[in-house]
Order: structure tokens, then sequence, then C-alpha cells
């Protein structure tokens, strides 16, 4: 029933491997900075910069990927994790708090490892993007900031939002984005290149709560402590074993067999496989969210006349999208959790409308769908102009045995039909309406939702818009040189137009 009621929107540049894709993709943002929201910005060429790939680094809790633009898929996914002194340290520890000069220390230790072991580039006078999270820190991107320019001597760096990469690929400039990672899901609206803040839902339900169930389960089956002590284990469980069920409804699973790095093995039924994944649809308080609430709550809080638009276009991203099933679960918890009364102005109500099916005759002129199609919108005028209390919300039109048009309109209200007769001047061609038919039918006044089709990895969808965004000229305009930053020592927020040199 969820999927009878809930579409997929495609991306107009449908395919096969995500590098085929790129390219065309690609191409068609070359040539225009609209698509990010850039159409004011003019590109800038000669900045003494050879042209060399730029690359594109996006730091995650708990995985970084990196690589270069233009390329389809990272060249390496890597813990955000490094060893200093024989100690492994996280990039990001939910636990402790970091005063900013052990911060420092670990992030140089660690983009050493991605750019000088992995990358195996040379940094100095590289261009570099940075697709970082809207929830980061202002403490961790000054210090990262500071090191790549300072310590490793970039001759730009771009710090963008992995929101709004995460669009590029879809081809699409407004969406609800929903990236559901580590630590984290988060969900915001961006609009026409946009993203609106004020939409920004954040809630803990992702994959450290999957963890940390995983890890109370097999607490109360008796495993040692030992083999649970190592997150990459429970990761490994998540990933070879876990299922997103049906809501209301029950996976026939088999017994799956785990045997951990020591030789314990234990037997992980039906019930724990399917279950341990239900943290990430449950609010454990009465102010706690689940992700189908964030979502709801982020729509409700656009303005109302593109709530539609977005809720048609909702983009999962991040790796807890990838887990079987947690899209078909999406659906179905938002279309039973709108029904509540709080969502009552995204359910909204059945009315009706009013559907006028037009005949237009040419007198023996013969049309063409080119020239329909430079004709639609004044002929659409001229209907209009003759129904002034209507108000039109939808047209279509069709060419019909070359003399003939067929012309669907949806009015809201109760138009004449003795109105619309006449002649409709069109330049110097003269449409004349030979017919007009009215029904009236009902219509949902309420937000229909619709997700993205699956075409690329979820878990590296952010990056991979980056590396597009790495392949226009425009880049160039939106990074920040490092002489502009040695002079004033601070960097421009994206969701500003203004840059250093201002």
């Amino acid at each position: 029933m969820a999927e009878s009621r809930l579409s997929e929107t495609r991306r107009s540049s449908s395919g096969g491997a995500a590098a085929s894709a790129l390219s065309k993709v690609t191409s068609r943002f070359r040539s225009s900075a609209r698509s990010v929201g850039l159409s004011g910005l003019d590109s800038i060429s000669g900045l003494g910069v050879e042209r060399r790939p730029a690359i594109i680094l996006e730091i995650g809790t708990a995985y970084t990927k990196c690589g270069f633009a233009e390329e389809g898929t990272p060249r390496h996914i890597v813990p955000t994790s490094v060893e200093i002194n024989g100690k492994p340290c996280k990039v990001f520890d939910l636990e402790e708090q970091r005063s900013k000069e052990e911060l420092r220390e670990i992030l140089v230790h660690f983009l050493y490892k991605i750019l000088y072991q992995r990358l195996l580039v040379n940094t100095k006078d590289r261009r570099i993007l940075v697709s970082e999270s809207l929830m980061g820190t202002t403490k961790y991107r000054s210090v990262l900031a500071d090191i790549l320019y300072r310590h490793y001597f970039f001759a730009s760096v771009l710090f963008a939002p992995t929101s709004l990469f995460a669009l590029l690929p879809c081809g699409s400039e407004s969406a609800l984005v929903v990236d559901c990672g580590y630590a984290e899901c988060s969900v915001i609206a961006v609009y026409e290149g946009t993203p609106l803040i004020g939409t920004l839902q954040t809630v803990q339900n992702a994959s450290k709560l999957i963890h940390d169930t995983i890890k109370a389960k097999l607490q109360a089956m008796n495993v040692p402590e030992e083999d649970l002590a190592d997150e990459k284990t429970l990761e490994d469980i998540k990933v070879r074993a876990c299922f997103v069920k049906p809501k209301g409804g029950n996976l026939n699973i088999p017994t799956f067999t785990y045997r951990f790095p020591s030789g314990y093995a234990v037997e992980l039924d039906s019930e724990f496989r399917t279950s341990v994944c239900e943290v990430l649809f449950e609010g454990f308080d009465i102010d706690d969210e689940s992700i189908s609430g964030a979502i709801l709550d982020s729509i409700l809080r656009c303005q109302i006349d593109i709530r539609k638009e977005i809720a048609s276009k909702i983009l999962l991203c991040g790796g807890t999208c990838m887990i079987p099933g947690f899209r078909k679960r999406i659906a179905q918890e938002l279309l039973e959790l709108v029904n509540e009364k709080r969502y009552s102005k995204l359910k909204g109500s059945m009315a009706k409308r009013c559907v006028l099916q037009i005949e237009l005759s040419t007198s023996g002129e013969k049309i063409d769908s080119l020239t329909l199609d430079g004709d639609r919108n004044r002929l659409i005028d001229e209907i209009t102009s003759k129904l002034p209390k209507c108000h039109i919300s939808e047209s279509e039109m069709n060419e019909s045995e070359g003399e003939k048009v067929d012309c669907t309109v949806i009015t809201h209200g109760d138009p004449n039909e003795d109105e619309l007769k006449g002649a409709l001047s069109v330049g110097q061609r003269t449409y004349v309406i030979s017919q007009v038919k009215k029904r009236e039918e009902s219509y949902s006044t309420g937000v229909k939702f619709a997700l993205f089709a699956k075409d690329f990895p979820s878990n590296y969808m952010s990056w991979l818009g980056a590396s597009m965004f790495g392949a226009l000229e425009t880049f160039s305009d939106r990074s920040t040189q490092r002489e502009a930053y040695l002079k004033l020592g601070s960097l421009p927020d994206w969701c500003t137009a203004a840059t250093l040199s201002d």
C-alpha cells in the first residue's frame, strides 16, 4: 500500500555506473552555476593555480571519503581515526572535549595519512574542497582551515555543506535532504540551491544507536565483553546480519551464525536481526523525534508555497540509509505519521476543482508542436483573461491532427463555459475555441511524499556531488585563496555572499 501512494522521483540522468553518469551530469552543470544557486557570480580565471584536479574531502564522524574532482567514486573510504604514539585516536570523539592544540595535533596526523599515504599528492599550491556538516563546530572548522593553509600550503580552500552537494547527482535544485550517518540524522530543506537553515532538524537516531542496541542485546546473551569492545565488530554485525522490517509486519529471516575474531560464535535469530534497527523509528520521550518525525517537522517549517515541492523530493543519503528495508520503512512511517493532528497542515483536506477540456482550432493553419510550445504561455494568459474569477493551477496542451489543439485546464472556482467562447489572438495567429467540456473532480490539498530513486550509493552521495562541483568553473569563485586567508585569518560562511576581498 505504501508503494502505491509513495512515488519514486527519477533523476534526469539515468544510467549505470556512477562514473559514466557523473560525466553526463557534470557537463550539464559546467556551463551554468545556477544549479547550485550561484547564478549571480562570474567565473574567475587566471588565478595562477595549475589546473590539476581539486582534492575532494568529506570528513565524517565514522568514515572519511577522499579523492579527486570529476571522479565518479572516492579513491578511499577510511575510518576517521589516526594512530598517534601507538594510541588510536578518533578525530571526532563524542565523549571527550579537546582543546584546539589537541585537535590540531590529531588533524595534522590524520590529514598526513589522507593526503600523503592515501592520495599521494603534493599539497603545495593545490586546491581542496571540504564537504562539511552544517552541525560542525566553529572550533573544528577554524583549526582545520588553519592546518590546510599554514601547514599544508593549499592554494585555495572551499568549505561547503554536504546537504547542498547531495543534490547535484540528482540533477535537482530543490529537495529535502535526509542525511543519516553514524552519530546523528540531520534533515534540511534546500530550495533553489539554498539551504533553508530554519528547517534544520537533527535527531540521534543513527548508526551509533544501532551499535549500542546490538551491544546491549549481545551482553544479555552472555557474549564475552572482550568480543564487544571493538566498534568494528558491532558494525560488521549490523552490515552482515541486520534488516529493517516493514512497519507492523515481520520478515521470515533464517538464523545467522556470527563468529567473533576470538572464535566465539553466537546464533542471531530473526527477532534479533530485525529488532535492532527499530530504534531508528522511535522517539524516547515527548521531546524526542524519530527520523520520520524530523522529516515532517522540517517540511512544516518550510514556507507554505514550497511545501508540496519539497515533500515530493526527499533525498536519503548517508551510510545508515543503506540498511536493507530502510527506504520502504521510511515511506510507511511518513504515510502513517502525517495523519497525526500536529501535522494536519501537511495532510490537508479533500476539496473540489473544475477541469476544463478545451478544443482549439486554427482556421486551417497547420500547427506543429514547436509552434504550440511558443504560443503556450500566451494562450494560457488569454484563457485566464476570460475567467477573471478563477485561478488556473495546471494546464496541458497537445497538438492534434495538425489544425487542432487539445487543452486541459484545472481551475479553482466555478467557471462558465460560455465565457470561453470566441477567438484567442496570439501574435499573427488566431485560435478559435470550438468546444468546451467541464467536469468536477475531488483532490487532496495536502502534500504528496516521493523519494528520489536509489541510483547512487547513499554513503558517498554528498562526496559525488562535491566531485562534480569541483569540476565547475564557479568552484574558483567560491574558494578562498591562501593570501586572503593569511591576511584576515578567517573564512566566510557558505550561506552568505560575502568574500574575504569584500
